[in-house]
């Protein structure tokens, strides 16, 4: 009997300090996603900053395309397939900063480059 209330005692203790480190790394884990998906959100926002009708150096430009490519999250070439998909017409880019930041077209759907399948997905 002074064992079972031994092992139960043991038990409880175990249960108890895991609990305390789930909660504690729950937190931290927490905070991590938080300070992530702010991360995430302002890169979006500066991402398209250049759209703006601002004039920027040569420099700052380049830096922001290749911003552009990170954040659009291309990794396949996805214009083809929708052309053939939807069957839409050629069409222009608002502007020149448009067209210089990867937005060749006025259709959503062919900006959307491969977060569309990602997303219906």
């Amino acid at each position: 009997m002074e064992f079972v209330k031994q092992v139960l005692d043991i038990t409880s203790n175990v249960i108890m300090g895991l609990m305390a480190s789930n909660i504690v790394l729950n937190f931290f884990t927490v905070l991590a996603l938080s300070f992530l998906w702010s991360l995430i959100d302002a890169q979006q926002i500066l991402s398209i900053l250049p759209l703006i009708d601002i004039r920027l150096t040569a420099l700052v430009n380049e830096v922001f395309a290749i911003f552009a490519e990170v954040v659009s999250f291309d990794v396949v070439e996805m214009g083809y397939y929708f052309e053939e998909m939807f069957d839409t017409a050629d069409s222009e880019p608002l502007s020149g900063n448009f067209d210089a930041m990867g937005f060749e077209t006025t259709y959503f759907i062919h900006n959307m480059g491969t977060l569309l399948p990602i997303m219906i997905i």
